[in-house]
């Protein structure tokens, strides 16, 4: 992508229900290092390790400042579609600003009625 995101679609989700601009979602995210073995930054994946998704306004990055994901989510699409991405420190600026070296995720949402 011109952008510099890296993007692999692992679930395509319900093509029945698409994603728009300002749609809600519940987000389930689990960033982790290049390094081998990897190290988890954090983890929302589960109710196990975090009971609660994070609720983000997609296209509005006043509510969720990493613009990377949310061009993820637009490529997407579909509720309850999964992916696996990496970010260049262009854009995972906000969780991560002082850091210069990619981060990958393992993203998933659910669009929230």
């Amino acid at each position: 992508m011109p952008s510099g995101l890296y993007f692999h679609i692992v679930a395509k989700g319900d093509t029945s229900v698409k994603i728009a601009t300002r749609t809600k979602v519940a987000l389930r995210y689990r960033p982790y290092t290049l390094t081998i073995p990897a190290d988890t930054t954090a983890n929302n994946w589960n109710t196990v390790s975090s009971p609660d998704p994070l609720i983000v306004t997609y296209g509005e990055t006043s509510s969720f400042s990493i613009v990377g994901i949310h061009q993820a989510i637009g490529l997407m699409r579909y509720s309850n579609s999964e992916s696996k991405i990496i970010l260049p420190s262009s854009l995972n600026a906000g969780t991560y600003a002082d850091q210069v070296t990619p981060v990958a995720y393992d993203l998933k949402f659910k669009i929230v009625k």
